[in-house]
């Protein structure tokens, strides 16, 4: 798993819900990867400034700080069928996850919840690895509504999105808040329910 700087370019960023507030705060089994491994770094009841950051991993890292775009290998999300996980990454900061392969559950709680999952082919993940280890400051710009990658070299990268998660994404939107744009359409449809059949209303 490797992260890089980068840009997420929708028209508007993703709205969400306030409920996880920090990442790992509330999970055991992330704290001896996100925290150190040694003896007392991560005990029931220490809070995050009582706990010693684990130097090792590509989080914690100076070099990807700020970072809002994951990239990572085949399958990733696997395990992670709860929306927990995806609220964890998100509090945390990333917006994009690039990965040959995605859990299928998961790769649907990133669309639902405002990250926006990207499986492209493994060669070119690799390479981007490649290119995040290698150089300093690497940095990609995902622009959502063209479906780029751009590499600081200006090669672009295209990908594939649902059209109906894009519309979400791009607009912040929630099922809910789809829903809600029909609004007339489903008001007008229950004045004719009840013209039709007044029988099954009760006023």
């Amino acid at each position: 798993m490797q992260s890089c700087r980068g840009d997420l370019s929708p028209r508007s960023r993703p709205k969400r819900r306030e409920t996880v507030r920090y990442f790992g705060e509330r999970s055991a089994r992330g704290s001896s990867t996100l925290y150190g491994p040694e003896q007392g770094a991560t005990l029931p009841g220490m809070t995050l400034e009582e706990r010693t950051p684990n130097p090792n991993f590509s989080l914690n890292m100076q070099r990807y700080v700020g970072a809002q775009i994951l990239v990572a290998r085949e399958n990733f999300g696997c395990g992670s069928s709860r929306e927990h996980a995806v609220w964890a990454l998100h509090d945390f900061g990333i917006r994009v996850i690039i990965a040959p392969s995605f859990a299928e559950i998961f790769y649907a709680n990133c669309l639902k919840n405002g990250i926006l999952p990207i499986a492209i082919d493994t060669a070119l993940v690799e390479s981007l690895i490649r290119s995040t280890d290698a150089q300093l400051g690497y940095s990609l710009t995902v622009n959502l509504p063209t479906q780029l990658i751009t590499r600081p070299d200006g090669e672009t990268l295209s990908f594939s999105i649902d059209p109906y998660y894009k519309f979400s994404l791009e607009y912040g939107y929630d099922d809910i808040d789809i829903t809600l744009t029909y609004l007339e359409e489903i008001s007008n449809y229950d004045k004719r329910r009840r013209d039709l059949e007044p029988w099954l209303f009760v006023d």
